[in-house]
Order: C-alpha cells, then structure tokens, then sequence
C-alpha cells in the first residue's frame, strides 16, 4: 500500500489521516525536526504550517507529491514559504477533504487508458439480468486479456450478486461499507479490500435489505469511475428500481445490454425498459432468452423492441438446481457461457 508521511499537528491530523485513508494510503506521522528519513522516501509528503516554518529553515531537497494543509484563517505568508519546500497544492480544511481525497486519490493511482463498462438490464422482471452479469464477470477474467475486472451488483433489494457467485461469506466492503468522499475512491484499494473470485475478479455486492436502497449512489458511481480510470472491465448489474442510480449507471456504460425472455409481453416490457434509458454514451442492444414459444423469430422479436439483436441463448434447465448446491460457473461452451464471451468481444468493439 501507498505511504503517506504526515508532518501534521494535532488539529489537523484527524482530517489528514482519514482522507488519507479514504484514498488508500498507509500513514506514517513523523517530526520536521528530526524526521528519520522519512522525507525523501514517501510516496506523498503532507504539512502543515508549523512544519513548513521548520522545513523551510533545513537542508531537505525538493520533491514531488507535497501537500499542504492549515486552518482556515492561514497567513498568506505560510502559502509563499509552501511553494519554495516544493508544496503543489494547499487545502483549507475540514472544508477542502473532498478535495484532498481527490487530490491523494490522483497521486496514488494515476488515471490508466483502456477501462470500458458494460452495463447489464433487465428489459423486465425476472429476465435474468443478474446471472448474465456475473457470468460476463467471469468470462472476462477467464480471457486472455491481462485487465482486472470489477463486478458491481448493487441492488440491495435482491439475493446478492456474492450469494450467486458463492462468495456472500468472504469478508469484504459491500456498497453500504463504501465511502466516496467527494465522489472518489482509490482503484487498487478498493481491488484490495473487495472479494474475489479469482486473481482478476473482484466484487462489489449490495448487503441485501438493508433497508436503504440508493443510499449509496454515490459510492457506487465512484467504484465504477474507479474501476475505468484503471483500465479495468466494469460490469454492472444495474438494479431497476433505484432510477437515479441507473441513469448514473448508464450514462457511464461503453455498452448497453438489455436482456428479455422471448416472450411477447416480455418484448413490450423491454420496449418500454429501451425507451426509458434516455441518454447514454453506449450503444444499447439486446440479448434474447429462449426458448420462444410463439415462433416468432428472434431477429423480428429484436425489431419489435427497437434493438440490434447481440445474442440469443436457451435457459438451462438445470441451471437453477446446480445454484442450490454449488457457485455460478458456467462453461465457456455452455449457451450462457458463449452468450457471455460474446458480450466480452462486443465490449471491446464498442469502446475502442
């Protein structure tokens, strides 16, 4: 973990140590005085305006990644001395921690290219939305892609996207134990602290019936972000009773799927689920799930919900039987296994 050194005075470091750990630091305090060698080797260096006054008087090299924090009622002239110790940046606190938590967030894991989100919907109730998401999660950690991947299941009125995956045991945040200050989270922190189920897949589950649906929105938006800003594959399970989080949601989303049963009134419903997405910078499509017993094609069931057709699979019978004993693991070459991989190419094309 990142080290942050902390040459900070009493009626600050509470401030200093929390948005430090809100961005994944490790914090070490030390003493302007006699600081041990802590100076040179940190990984961010934060001060306040008594270890400036030192600082200032001693031989220490300039370096990057120092911060300053004071009170609000600061002189002007500690900000000059700042800036001649290497200080890029001052905070104001306890009113600029949102702003802090940013700025240590940037320094601990600078933004990477390449991350991409899919976002999975239900065009209706009971579609299966949440076992297509988990089993793309797994298809794209079992790819030869080197990304990680982030799985967020974030509707706490289900079952649980860790209960379906067979991790609802392991320790972990779950989005209600999420803290986005100021809309920020650390991506490998949040890697680290999440569940996996394998080297590459972490999790993110909803603590079911908590009794706060959307409360944590933001935590949620901030995962995501996080997860792209590192080059992650993001999928998300997006919950279709929390409106405002799922318009955040898709906004965000490289990828649009909307999943439907080849039903006819299922097909109205997702009619309608398209409709109400508004706007979103991905292109929405849809998967189909069969088998469809009107006879109906599935090319014109697609058309009739106003969607290019991305995939079609038959449920597996045994599928439900196989959960209530074991983990959600489907073969590559199993109909929701080949559905997934195909999301996993789509994604790919989508946000190049």
């Amino acid at each position: 973990m990142a080290e942050l050194t902390m040459y900070v005075g009493t009626e600050l470091a509470e401030e200093v140590w929390r948005c430090a750990a809100a961005a994944g630091y490790t914090v070490v305090p030390a003493d302007p005085v006699d600081d041990s060698g802590y100076w040179p080797g940190a990984d961010v260096v934060v001060v306040d305006a008594a270890a400036v006054n030192v600082l200032i008087e001693s031989p220490v090299a300039r370096r990057h990644a120092v911060l300053l924090v004071c009170p609000a009622d600061a002189p002007p002239r500690v900000w000059q001395d700042a800036l001649a110790i290497g200080v890029t940046d001052g905070f104001e606190l306890p009113a600029d921690e949102e702003r802090l938590v940013a700025a240590l967030t940037d320094l601990r894991a600078p933004k990477q290219s390449g991350g991409r989100v899919l976002a999975v919907l239900g065009g209706h109730g009971g579609a299966g939305a949440t076992t297509l998401a988990a089993a793309t999660g797994l298809a794209a950690a079992q790819s030869d892609s080197r990304r990680r991947v982030l799985l967020i299941g974030p509707d706490e009125t289900g079952a649980g996207i860790d209960l379906m995956l067979g991790i609802e045991d392991v320790d972990g945040p779950r989005t209600a134990d999420l803290s986005a200050v100021g809309g920020r989270l650390s991506h490998d922190a949040l890697h680290e602290a999440l569940p996996h189920v394998d080297r590459r897949l972490s999790v993110l589950a909803a603590e079911p019936r908590t009794g706060r649906a959307g409360g944590h929105a933001e935590s949620v938006v901030a995962a995501v972000d996080a997860g792209r800003a590192g080059g992650d594959v993001v999928v998300v399970d997006v919950p279709r009773t929390q409106p405002a989080l799922r318009r955040e949601l898709l906004h965000r989303a490289d990828l649009i799927v909307l999943l439907s049963r080849a039903l006819l009134p299922a097909i109205a419903a997702t009619r309608a689920a398209h409709r109400d997405i508004g706007e979103s910078r991905g292109q929405a499509e849809l998967v189909l799930r069969g088998p469809a017993p009107s006879g109906v094609p599935v090319d014109e069931m697609a058309w009739a919900a106003g969607l290019p057709l991305l995939g079609y699979y038959r449920s597996d019978p045994s599928l439900p039987s196989r959960m209530e004993s074991g983990a959600l693991r489907p073969s590559p070459r199993s109909p929701l296994g080949v559905v997934a991989g195909r999301l996993c190419r789509r994604l790919d094309e989508a946000a190049s």
